[in-house]
């Protein structure tokens, strides 16, 4: 399979999605009925983290898959970020998100590495859920 799926951490708060080459829209539907699985087996909130360094590009009808992403989200707010993303993958997120019903709930942002993806995750924590407690 061409995208592998793990705990970031011992915790289980990151879930780690990483993309190589030649990954397909199947493999990604899949994925996203995986990654549903593991955050339903905790009881704490889990942020994502996807990393594109070793793929370039994305599967055709990427934008298809939009539903199912939705159908998936947990009813919390959740940060995703997308570490070397490419600039149709960047494209394809910020317009279905600016369309979604997800907007409210999934954040998405972009990094240049994983360290700068955990960064952000951990300010995010700090200031988005807290601010809701």
């Amino acid at each position: 399979m061409a995208i592998q799926i793990e705990w970031d951490d011992e915790a289980k708060t990151i879930i780690r999605h990483t993309y190589e080459p030649g990954w397909t829209l199947t493999e990604y539907h899949e994925l996203l009925d995986h990654n549903s699985q593991m955050t339903m087996s905790v009881t704490h909130c889990v942020d994502i983290i996807s990393d594109f360094s070793n793929s370039k590009t994305s599967p055709a009808q990427l934008v298809s898959v939009s539903r199912h992403v939705e159908q998936k989200l947990p009813t919390y707010p959740q940060i995703s970020v997308a570490v070397n993303a490419p600039t149709l993958i960047k494209v394809i997120v910020e317009a279905v998100l600016r369309i979604s019903s997800a907007r409210g709930q999934l954040t998405v942002r972009f990094a240049r590495s994983l360290d700068e993806a955990r960064m952000i995750i951990r300010d995010y924590r700090a200031t988005v859920r807290r601010a809701q407690v």
